[in-house]
């Protein structure tokens, strides 16, 4: 058991989901508030529901109630997900452009029973870099609208119809942390991951998905870049990583001649991530992998030193104060602080037009309301991109 964690949500997030309905016995009718409360934070309240919903006994029929609806509302929001995907990758199939469905939504049809099961705020779309404009005017076409003015290095800025998920078109999928501007891109061809690819029903229609061990890649370079953030959900990643890993989906010797071919730069994210995980699903680990984390060099050793599984559970997705912290443990206190601004909504260059301030004394004045305002931020498009 690990200290301060119920072992329910432990068995969750390690997916030993036949202990589950015994262990949600034990759970006392006046803790489950609070327990339903992690549960949904961190993005397994559908799991949770599957697995003790078919014992009627398990649970309080209040809880019953709530994870009924949350799955009746994970099913609906995976249902227009799918709806919106349908169209674009019809349109893409009609330019001839490939695609590869990635992260959480291709992950749900990889390994878990149902896709809904796997909670996504977005649908990931990879299309080669020479044609992603193209790709995005299709959508455009379509109905889809830019829901902000705002894209990463490494997809296009977000399309959504309606209220629906949003749709990110991307033309890279493999990145390393960095101290800033917080991640470098490693450039991978798209006809490489797509040789590996495969294809899944995707409610009537075929859609590509990675390979298990390059989908492996891309959620660790997501759970690297996005660790920082109020909405990390750290035991969402762990369950994916339970999947592959602790199911025999991908072995470890195969993701590193992955990395070695491919990127090795992302020997060191991979590793941390999984080093995290490590409390909760390392009994199904290979001896290679174990001794590869034991060799994680400093400051990323340290990270997984200080973050503890408490940590993980309690407090990382809810306090920006322990999101600079992790941050301060990979590059000091000051380089965090100019690191979370550049995580703002606005840019630098707008603070300083307004202020007068710039270089550290825009760090040292703005800092505390900077950091309140990037929390304030991610909270609030996790309320909106939340499928629950």
């Amino acid at each position: 058991m690990l200290d301060g964690i119920p072992p329910l949500l432990t068995a969750l997030a390690s997916g030993a989901d036949a202990s589950i309905p015994d262990l949600a016995r034990e759970v006392p009718e006046e803790e489950w508030p609070r327990l339903l409360e992690i549960v949904r934070r961190h993005g397994l309240t559908p799991l949770l529901g599957e697995a003790v919903l078919p014992h009627g006994d398990t649970c309080p029929p209040t809880v019953q109630d709530a994870l009924r609806t949350h799955r009746d509302y994970a099913m609906l929001w995976h249902r227009i997900q799918m709806n919106d995907l349908a169209l674009i990758l019809e349109a893409l199939g009609g330019a001839s452009i490939p695609h590869l469905l990635m992260k959480g939504t291709a992950l749900g049809f990889m390994v878990y029973r149902h896709p809904w099961l796997r909670l996504v705020g977005d649908t990931d779309l990879l299309v080669p870099a020479d044609r992603v404009e193209e790709a995005h005017e299709l959508a455009l076409g379509l109905g889809f609208k830019v829901t902000e003015e705002w894209a990463d290095a490494h997809h296009l800025p977000a399309l959504q119809r309606e209220s629906n998920p949003p749709i990110e078109l991307h033309h890279q999928s493999l990145y390393v942390p960095t101290p800033e501007p917080g991640y470098t891109l490693v450039p991978v061809d798209f006809s490489l991951l797509d040789a590996e690819a495969g294809t899944v029903d995707a409610g009537g229609f075929e859609a590509r998905v990675p390979s298990a061990r390059d989908a492996l890649l891309q959620l660790s370079c997501n759970f690297g870049s996005h660790m920082e953030e109020s909405i990390a959900r750290p035991l969402r990643w762990v369950r994916d990583y339970a999947e592959l890993l602790g199911r025999g989906r991908v072995r470890w010797s195969e993701v590193e001649e992955r990395i070695d071919f491919i990127a090795p730069d992302l020997r060191t994210t991979v590793l941390m991530s999984l080093a995290l995980a490590r409390p909760f699903i390392g009994d199904s680990y290979e001896p290679a992998l174990l001794e590869a984390i034991d060799g994680l060099p400093n400051p990323y050793a340290r990270l997984t030193r200080v973050v503890s599984p408490r940590d993980m559970v309690h407090e990382w997705t809810t306090s920006p104060r322990r999101a600079w912290h992790v941050l301060s443990c990979l590059m000091g206190p000051w380089r965090a602080t100019k690191w979370s601004l550049n995580k703002l909504l606005v840019s630098r260059e707008h603070i300083t037009r307004q202020t007068g301030l710039s270089g550290d004394a825009l760090c040292m004045r703005v800092y505390p309301i900077a950091f309140a305002l990037h929390a304030i931020y991610h909270l609030r498009r996790a309320d909106r991109s939340r499928g629950e």
